[in-house]
């Protein structure tokens, strides 16, 4: 379901989540399954400090904001409309 649809239904994830309501619900989810003690030790041997594992959540969070930006950039570019993408990016997060 598209972030536009699922605010116009009033979703539970819409209120939760200001912007990029599926991307940051799917984000969540994966760091869940990726804290749960399937994955304990992937954890510590890529992430063996809490610095590390702060990191890279903030790098996790950082990549999709990214990729939400080149996804404005790419339907702006598509649509003529150039001039906004600074804008929307700047204003993204």
């Amino acid at each position: 379901m598209s972030n536009a649809q699922l605010v116009k239904e009033g979703h539970h994830l819409a209120a939760k989540y200001v912007r990029s309501v599926a991307e940051q619900n799917s984000l969540d989810l994966t760091w869940e399954l990726l804290m749960g003690s399937e994955f304990k030790q992937l954890r510590e041997f890529l992430l063996p400090t809490k610095t590390e594992m702060q990191r890279f959540r903030q790098l996790v969070v950082n990549v999709r904001k990214l990729f939400a930006c080149f996804s404005v950039l790419s339907l702006i570019v598509r649509n003529g409309t150039l001039a906004h993408v600074f804008l929307l990016c700047w204003t993204y997060h």
